[in-house]
């Protein structure tokens, strides 16, 4: 009997991590998604020609949303422009991204 269940925990356990392992995976590949989805180069700033780099990093916080640690860009205005999108998107995060970090650099570029 014990051995049964101490085969039975231990089959639960590494199919928790398992499982733990995944869903950080796969909130970790929605978040990216919803990056390169959401974040993109404001018309407005386009049309002015302003080309900029913006870097980003973020945190998942303890209530599964999304924070700005920081954000840097040579252009002030394309910095405010990524930093409102960032702060608008709609994102739970699971379980175990809580507490994660995450950056992202975006290039924008003017296509002639």
């Amino acid at each position: 009997m014990k051995a049964t269940l101490g085969i039975i925990s231990m089959f639960l356990l590494i199919s928790t991590c398992g499982f733990a392992g995944n869903g950080s995976r796969i909130g970790r590949d929605a978040l990216d998604r919803l990056m390169n989805r959401k974040i993109f180069y404001p018309e407005s700033l386009r049309a002015q020609h302003i080309e900029a780099t913006v870097s980003v990093k973020l945190k998942i916080n303890e209530k599964a949303k999304i924070e700005i640690v920081s954000i840097q860009s040579d252009s002030e205005e394309m910095k405010a422009a990524v930093e409102h999108q960032v702060m608008n998107l709609k994102y739970k995060a699971t379980p175990g991204l809580i507490g994660s970090e995450f950056d992202y650099t975006f290039t924008f570029k003017v296509q002639e």
